[in-house]
């Protein structure tokens, strides 16, 4: 099913270069994903994409030392913040509302992106 999806996806025009444009986005931005997701493979995700790149890549889904990694820029880049998705069983991880605490780590990042 997800080589169908793909395929599919490459062949109405859907496929999307999001690592190369990344950078191009200006702004405070941020990353939200699923490592249990069921559409987009945890080592296929952007957010694995980024990690690779910014050399900070353990083979895990993003957590370090107990809590969210996160990366300072240099002075001219903005800093990155990523919210990992709890992986839910039985769910569908790919689509599905947000438990209390991610809604609340959305929100800031919303407040940060209006505010900064």
């Amino acid at each position: 099913a997800r080589i169908f999806a793909g395929c599919l996806a490459l062949a109405v025009g859907w496929e999307l270069n999001a690592e190369g444009a990344w950078g191009r986005v200006q702004g405070f931005k941020w990353r939200e994903f699923a490592g249990a997701d069921a559409m987009i493979a945890y080592p296929l995700s952007l957010h694995r994409a980024l990690l690779r790149r910014e050399g900070a890549d353990s083979g895990s889904s993003g957590w370090a030392n107990g809590r969210p990694a996160r990366r300072k820029g240099e002075e001219d880049e903005e800093e990155v913040d990523w919210v990992e998705l709890e992986s839910l069983a039985g769910k569908d991880n790919h689509n599905r509302a947000y438990t209390k605490l991610e809604l609340q780590q959305h929100l800031h990042m919303v407040a940060r992106s209006v505010c900064d």
